[in-house]
């Protein structure tokens, strides 16, 4: 499920206490054992930078290792909210337009991004060429108008990719698949 190189986040220490309960020292009962003293870790995001079995390494907000060891069970897939922006962070539309997170906004070099017109998971309400496809991280002390020195990616959108092709294509992919028959009958 998980490979090197994915964003994850560490699970809240309510929703593992309810998946796994607590053993008699209070840690959360997973395989691995999330103690505690771990609890502050909670909800933070990392990037995993190594697996073995179901021991995962991670570098949690760029720091490598901890003398914790972390478990697949204790980790979850990274989903990037409005909630998760932060002042400073830098956004890319669908069209390629870049915004900085300034005063809970988007303030782009000659327009303005309401992040009320935006869904929790970062789709524009208005039009689909607002959605935000990229976030990068914060870079300290960058001149808004060097927005182009962008910090390092830390979400992007992933979309299906869709092939359109005619009907007049599905009858010769049809055709080749089955080019043992003389004929090819739809029915309903």
């Amino acid at each position: 499920m998980y490979k090197v190189g994915d964003r994850v986040k560490i699970k809240e220490w309510d929703e593992m206490e309810k998946e796994y309960g607590l053993n008699c020292t209070g840690s959360i009962n997973c395989p691995g054992r999330f103690t505690y003293e771990m609890k502050k870790l909670c909800g933070k995001s990392a990037t995993i930078t190594e697996i073995k079995g179901l021991r995962v390494y991670l570098d949690i907000d760029g720091v490598k290792g901890t003398n914790w060891t972390y478990t697949t069970n204790m980790i979850k897939p990274f989903e990037f909210t409005k909630a998760d922006l932060k002042e400073g962070m830098v956004l890319e539309t669908r069209r390629g337009r870049r915004f900085m997170i300034i005063n809970g906004n988007g303030i782009g070099l000659d327009t303005y991004l309401s992040l009320d017109d935006y869904t929790d998971d970062l789709l524009c309400n208005k039009t689909d060429s607002g959605d935000i496809m990229k976030v990068f991280e914060v870079m300290g002390g960058a001149p808004f108008k060097h927005m182009l020195n962008i910090g390092k990616l830390i979400w992007e959108r992933k979309e299906p990719k869709i092939k359109e092709i005619s009907a007049a294509e599905v009858l010769e992919i049809l055709k080749a698949k089955f080019a043992e028959y003389d004929e090819i009958r739809v029915v309903k």
